[in-house]
């Protein structure tokens, strides 16, 4: 008996359905809504070609490599010290040998806390440009789609095809560009 009930719920909702859109409700209001307006950025390309963020990256990258030249020169000073340690062995005091070992021993563990300190100072530099580039780049994306009409944008790596009219990521670069053509560097 229910499930005679339910069918007959079913079917008078199939009949009202179709008693509408054959009197053209459904069409009509179809025809009401425009279709979504859609596009695709490439996130990666934009945040690689920025101009800030091509700017960022070679001032991390100049101060990367003064810090290596930095370390490697403090890394040839240990090693030398550590050499002529080695040949004055016969003429030390087995005590001041131990004194001058440990000082070597001392000044290789503040070199490696440095490299790691550098290296820390520079992945945070890093994510901190990348955060402002992302944040300025949604503010970039928003204008861009406010001045296309479009509702609803979408990351290329989400689209696996789409045609090439949809992609709004040369704007948005140059968008970008024009809104943050430099970045900031905290670097101490």
């Amino acid at each position: 008996m229910h499930n005679m009930i339910a069918r007959l719920g079913r079917t008078f909702l199939a009949l009202l359905l179709l008693s509408a859109v054959a009197v053209g409700v459904l069409p009509a209001r179809a025809a009401e809504q425009s279709p979504m307006i859609l596009a695709v950025v490439d996130v990666q390309r934009v945040l690689r070609e920025a101009k800030a963020s091509n700017q960022a990256r070679d001032e991390i990258e100049a101060r990367r490599t003064g810090y290596e030249r930095d370390l490697e020169a403090q890394k040839t000073q240990l090693q030398t010290a550590q050499e002529q340690l080695q040949k004055q062995r016969a003429v030390l005091s087995p005590e001041a040998m131990e004194q001058r070992r440990q000082e070597l021993e001392q000044r290789l563990n503040d070199l490696r806390r440095q490299t790691e300190e550098r290296r820390s100072m520079l992945q945070d530099a890093t994510n901190n440009v990348m955060n402002q580039l992302r944040q300025e780049m949604g503010g970039a994306i928003a204008e861009v789609m406010k001045s296309k009409g479009v509702e609803l944008s979408l990351p290329r790596s989400a689209v696996l095809v789409f045609d090439n009219r949809l992609d709004i990521t040369n704007d948005v670069l140059e968008t970008l560009n024009k809104r943050l053509p430099k970045v900031d560097v905290p670097l101490n």
